[in-house]
């Protein structure tokens, strides 16, 4: 075969060759996007399971204490025989301060999860209630003790619990967050 003839055997057409070119400028293009989309999708999901690992670190004694005034409150209330020690006896201030690094730890996590720097669905699967709970019972609890309403000091609080509240609602996911107030 002389060399015209190899050249007419494998003839592409001009169109296909552009259009070949083209397609891979645009690939050129578009793969740095999709590796900066997947780089910051998988850097999303790890940093929402470290706030989701490390948060028992962080609040546990908090709650502890907030949850046996919560005991101790409502088995006064009620007359029970056996009630909780006061956790606040010897210093009442302390439940101000653990109802505000509780408030304020889980209004910087709805903060991420507003500004989408965390991944919602996964927090809304695992942390749901406690994000419930902490606008629910710990602000107004909170309110009542400090006599007024706190609520604009959490706003992404108020406004993430309330949306998942409807969410929980809505698909019958809700847990026992529901507790009265003082």
């Amino acid at each position: 075969m002389t060399g015209e003839a190899a050249e007419a055997a494998f003839f592409i057409p001009s169109w296909l060759q552009e259009s070949v070119v083209l397609a891979r400028n645009l690939a050129l293009i578009a793969i740095p996007f999709l590796i900066w989309g997947l780089t910051r999708a998988v850097e999303k999901r790890r940093a929402t399971l470290d706030v989701v690992r490390n948060l028992d670190d962080q609040i546990v004694s908090h709650l502890e204490r907030l949850f046996l005034y919560r005991r101790y409150e409502e088995g006064s209330a009620v007359g029970l025989s056996q009630i909780p020690e006061n956790p606040y006896s010897k210093n009442p201030a302390q439940f101000l301060f653990d109802s505000v690094i509780v408030l304020n730890l889980y209004e910087a996590i709805c903060t991420e999860i507003a500004e989408q720097s965390l991944d919602e669905e996964l927090l809304y699967k695992s942390i749901r209630n406690s994000i419930i709970g902490a606008y629910e019972v710990v602000l107004t609890r909170y309110n009542a003790k400090v006599g007024t309403d706190q609520s604009a000091h959490y706003v992404n609080l108020v406004g993430v619990s309330r949306r998942w509240m409807v969410r929980a609602d809505r698909h019958g996911q809700r847990g026992a967050s529901r507790i009265p107030g003082p």
